[in-house]
Parts: structure tokens; sequence; C-alpha cells
């Protein structure tokens, strides 16, 4: 699957690379957690969490019951 993001800054960029390759959610949190300073870890988050609501339109783009499911929590 190809995902694409903009809107990250360099430094997202890269640990969006580096998030991407990892094959689990606990292998993310693991790297996460080895970064050296609050702001890294801010934006590996940041990166995360981007790439995950990127797949998540996509998939609402191809399977349309996702899409009745994330409707319903809306605001």
């Amino acid at each position: 699957m190809q995902v694409e993001v903009t809107g990250f800054t360099p430094n997202q960029k890269v640990l969006a690379d580096v998030i991407w390759a990892m094959d689990s959610q606990d292998a993310v949190q693991r790297f996460i957690d080895t970064l050296g300073t609050e702001q890294l870890r801010h934006d590996a988050r940041v990166a995360r969490d981007m790439l995950t609501a990127a797949v998540l339109d996509q998939q609402m783009d191809v399977d349309p019951a996702i899409t009745k499911i994330i409707d319903k929590f809306r605001i």
C-alpha cells in the first residue's frame, strides 16, 4: 500500500519514512520511546498519527462499510 501525506516538517518526513517501514504498532512505539528528545518524540507521534489518518482516509475511499462505521463517530 502506498499513502501520500503532505504537511510534514522535514524531521517528521524522515520519521514517517522510518515508521512506515515498521511492521507493528509495538515496534513503532518502541522506536518513539528511544528518541532522545521530547521534540523528536512529539514529531514521531505526529507523523504516526498523520500516517494513520491517511490510511483510514484511503480505506474509506475504497470500502463504504468503513465509511459508515467512522461516520458514527464524526462530530
